[in-house]
């Protein structure tokens, strides 16, 4: 099963994270917020992939979910960061936060196979975790977790 119903790792829960967009302007992001959050994490390449979680979480869940897409790119170093930041605005879009230290990734654990979908309930600190490629079948267990039906999505 792809899903992680009880949670990541055991690892103590992230109380916020602050990450850059591409822009170089900071956002706190509070974990869990008052509605969910779903944190799409991927790297360089998972771009597509990352890209086409994106696309189907927004057209079935629009805005009842915050919906975050965070491009994780270590070891970059401090000198070409706004190249590289430029260069991700112009293939992906302005909307993608980016994580220079691997936090999220590093905090959790996480490595292979990405992309990382992490889905934060409200009062619960504790995220669900869904990793890989777009499929039906793990989009459902998110609108499952969500309190949501397929005849409803």
């Amino acid at each position: 099963m792809c899903f992680s119903a009880q949670g990541l790792c055991d690892k103590d829960p992230l109380a916020s994270i602050l990450l850059k967009d591409v822009d170089g302007k900071a956002k706190a992001i509070k974990l869990p917020g008052k509605r969910p959050q779903i944190i799409i994490l991927g790297n360089r390449e998972c771009a597509i992939d990352s890209a086409a979680w994106g696309r189907h979480l927004t057209e079935v869940l629009g805005n009842e979910v915050e919906i975050l897409s965070v491009a994780e790119i270590k070891h970059v170093p401090t000198l070409l960061r706004s190249w590289v930041s430029r260069k991700i605005a112009k293939e992906h879009g302005r909307f993608i936060l980016l994580d220079w230290e691997g936090s999220l990734s590093g905090h959790y654990g996480l490595s292979e196979p990405w992309p990382h979908i992490l889905l934060y309930q409200p009062n619960d600190p504790s995220p669900k975790q869904i990793h890989g490629v777009y499929d039906t079948q793990k989009m459902q267990e998110i609108l499952i977790t969500l309190g949501r039906s397929e005849k409803n999505s």
